[in-house]
């Protein structure tokens, strides 16, 4: 089996109540920015060092938890936050779990690829290799593969890992095998 290794996963919960974003930036001023304008809601960004992640902290009580290196991470996010939460004062729980809503992931095929062959070859593939240097095929289970000439592949697009390790796995037997 191919090795696949998870370079960031987003998840996303919802906390019980609604949040003050002023106070939350106040509260967490030297590991937090605040933009009342960014997507037009008032959002708080929240990094933590360990483990590493970014918070965006929604006055709903929305939560999106990016930059997780790991799913194990990803999911215990929202426990973290809210202990976070409880040791400045502010009182939360989560109202909706955690939920995975995508993984970024590599993998390397150890060989080189020939782009423009497999372009021709294989009509779900884009390949513009004056605009971008990957070639992107879109696969049916969701996962999105950049291909590399280097033989190197990244994978987005999935909620969980083994769609990555299937998707690695047909790539590899398509392209290496012919």
């Amino acid at each position: 089996m191919q090795e696949v290794s998870v370079k960031n996963v987003v998840a996303t919960f919802k906390l019980n109540k609604k949040l003050d974003v002023e106070k939350l930036h106040k509260a967490f001023k030297k590991e937090s920015t605040c933009n009342k304008n960014v997507f037009r809601k008032k959002v708080v960004v929240l990094r933590s060092k360990k483990p590493k992640m970014s918070f965006l902290i929604y006055g709903t009580g929305s939560v999106v938890c990016t930059g997780a290196g790991s799913i194990k991470d990803a999911k215990e996010s929202g426990r973290y936050l809210t202990k976070r939460f409880r040791d400045v004062g502010i009182n939360v729980r989560l109202s909706k779990p955690v939920e995975i809503q995508n993984i970024v992931a590599s993998a390397d095929l150890n060989t080189k690829i020939n782009l423009r062959k497999i372009s021709i070859e294989n009509t779900e593939i884009e390949y513009e290799p004056e605009q971008f240097p990957a070639a992107i095929w879109r696969l049916p289970n969701n996962v999105t593969a950049l291909l590399f000439q280097s033989g190197k592949i990244i994978c987005a697009g999935s909620k969980n890992t083994e769609d990555i390790v299937g998707a690695v796995e047909m790539l590899k037997n398509k392209i290496v095998m012919e």
